[in-house]
């Protein structure tokens, strides 16, 4: 019995780059796959077609084995190897179905085959399978980047957490110099020696405690707030030292750690500042925890420009990590600390966040005590969100 064929089993609107030499054979299929509602776009050659897939990312690559100058085998691991086509599934129209190229095209990064002497049928049910496990693989990639910036507002969180202590010292502090000095005028208003120069006086010292926890405040408000929508912006690199320093300067000194901070570049970067403060805020806090059994505590936070990568070091006093330890500091939930005092999502959040601006962030082994190195570049490619 002719088998039929079905022209709303795909439904309209998939997109297909179709690569074949043939100019018949091209266009025989292109009008097949039209008739199924694909929107179709036909190519003789692959390196035209590598040229338009990097500025267009179809539903589907569909590509002849046997072509001149780059067979198939040749353009698919050309592209994978590259990442032109990491997500795209790619369908191979052959002739040639021996077991030896099968292996080899699927080792190359091809999904699925199709004989040009299959029904009709066979490659519109092949395209079907590709575009579901397409749908499936974007709904799973959806799903891993909320987890994600999940995963970043609870270690966020866990840090402010962390420098709690330290900050309502840090807000404390001007608040008690506040009522302090209110105090004191209301005592000499009451006893009649109030003078102008003297009440101006310390009523701006009052407004400037009142400035500096609204400052902390402000802060606060910021950082605890969801990032991860943020737009890539120009700050400064002091601006995000000074902020990063606000929530836990104070916690170190209460603690006698030496907090040492080398001069600061003045240099500018394109980021989510909020996000690069949670990193260092997290490392800094991380040595924190480090130093505080040492009979020597100091951390050091210094600058380095090197090659337009800005390196932000943070060394402190202990004697480096073990190997069998260093190994798995980036994964998510490994951590050292006893229980109910990390959540040992802070580095691996950190290494992701640092990595979508486009940097790194690593221990260094070469120093003889412990040290992270966030690694940013001063000049960026355009990425998703950055602004104009």
């Amino acid at each position: 019995m002719e088998p039929t064929t079905n022209t709303n089993i795909l439904g309209p609107g998939i997109s297909v780059f179709l690569i074949d030499d043939s100019q018949a054979s091209l266009s025989a299929i292109k009008a097949q796959l039209e008739g199924y509602g694909c929107v179709v776009s036909g190519f003789l050659d692959p390196k035209t077609a590598t040229g338009e897939l990097a500025l267009k990312k179809p539903d589907v690559v569909i590509t002849d084995l046997e072509m001149p100058n780059m067979n198939g085998i040749e353009f698919v691991r050309s592209l994978r190897d590259s990442g032109t086509c990491d997500e795209t599934p790619i369908l191979m129209l052959t002739g040639n179905y021996d077991e030896a190229t099968m292996v080899r095209a699927i080792q190359a990064g091809v999904d699925a085959f199709v004989s040009k002497s299959s029904v009709k049928e066979v490659l519109a049910v092949q395209l079907l399978a590709l575009t579901r496990l397409r749908r499936l693989f974007q709904e799973s990639a959806r799903v891993r980047q909320e987890a994600q910036k999940q995963l970043i507002q609870t270690s966020r969180l866990s840090s402010l957490g962390e420098m709690a202590g330290g900050i309502a010292h840090e807000i404390n502090n001007p608040l008690g110099i506040v009522r302090g000095k209110a105090e004191q005028l209301l005592r000499m208003i009451q006893q009649g020696r109030l003078t102008p120069e003297h009440g101006t006086k310390e009523l701006k010292k009052i407004v400037e405690m009142t400035e500096r926890m609204a400052k902390i405040i402000k802060g606060l408000r910021a950082f605890s707030r969801n990032a991860d929508n943020d737009p890539f912006d120009t700050t400064t690199l002091k601006t995000l030292v000074e902020n990063v320093l606000s929530f836990c300067s104070e916690k170190f000194k209460i603690h006698a750690i030496k907090l040492e901070v080398a001069p600061i570049p003045e240099v500018k970067l394109i980021c989510r500042a909020i996000q690069i403060e949670q990193v260092m805020l997290n490392v800094l806090s991380n040595a924190f925890d480090a130093v505080m059994p040492l009979s020597e505590k100091w951390i050091h936070l210094d600058f380095k420009i090197h090659e337009e990568v800005l390196l932000i070091s943070i060394t402190d006093s202990g004697k480096g990590i073990p190997p069998h330890i260093a190994d798995k500091i980036m994964q998510p939930f490994f951590t050292t600390k006893e229980v109910g005092k990390g959540t040992g999502l802070g580095l691996s959040v950190g290494k992701g966040i640092i990595e979508d601006h486009q940097g790194r962030l690593r221990h260094d082994t070469s120093c003889s005590n412990t040290r992270f190195v966030i690694e940013l570049p001063l000049r960026q490619r355009k990425v998703e969100g950055q602004a104009a």
